[in-house]
């Protein structure tokens, strides 16, 4: 089995006003160069395993991926999940924009929470997500173990908000 990540960032803004107009383009400092790539193993630059899901998450509840696949969850080939770290994760709402629409993701407080990117595992640390959202680290990622292994997708609202997640990283 081999990993081969290739996310393409293509196109850009194109804003146009009367006779005016302005196209940025990715690769243009200081966008994106367009091209977040990983290949297959585990050292830098490098991953082996991936996990997708669409899902829906009840007003206020959370969803907890267990990234050790704790609760039975599994990669995009079925098999149980056993990262040992994350190098990027990407989740994109799905259910239409509105006030009150957002996500949380982070640790906030859970059992066995992963602390990621954040500065703790505790119920304070957390992003807002209204749209679509993207942290990656192809150097080295974020190190997971038996007791921060937990992802959380909480939903503050107070009306169902669904989405897609997907985490890259290494087993």
């Amino acid at each position: 089995m081999g990993l081969a990540t290739r996310i393409q960032w293509t196109d850009g803004v194109l804003f146009e006003s009367g006779g005016l107009r302005y196209r940025s383009r990715f690769g243009s400092a200081p966008t994106p160069a367009g091209l977040f790539q990983l290949g297959d193993g585990t050292g830098s630059g490098q991953a082996n395993d991936v996990y997708e899901k669409t899902f829906t998450v009840a007003a206020g509840a959370t969803l907890a991926i267990d990234l050790k696949g704790g609760s039975g969850e599994t990669n995009v080939l079925n098999q149980l999940l056993a990262f040992t770290a994350v190098k990027g994760v990407e989740i994109i709402i799905t259910t239409a924009p509105a006030a009150g629409v957002s996500l949380q993701i982070g640790p906030q407080g859970l059992t066995n929470a992963a602390q990621l990117w954040f500065q703790a595992a505790t119920a304070n640390f957390w992003v807002q997500v209204r749209d679509r959202f993207a942290m990656f680290d192809r150097a080295t990622g974020w190190a997971l173990d038996a007791t921060h292994k937990v992802l959380g997708i909480k939903n503050p609202g107070a009306a169902d908000v669904s989405g897609w997640v997907r985490v890259i990283g290494v087993r």
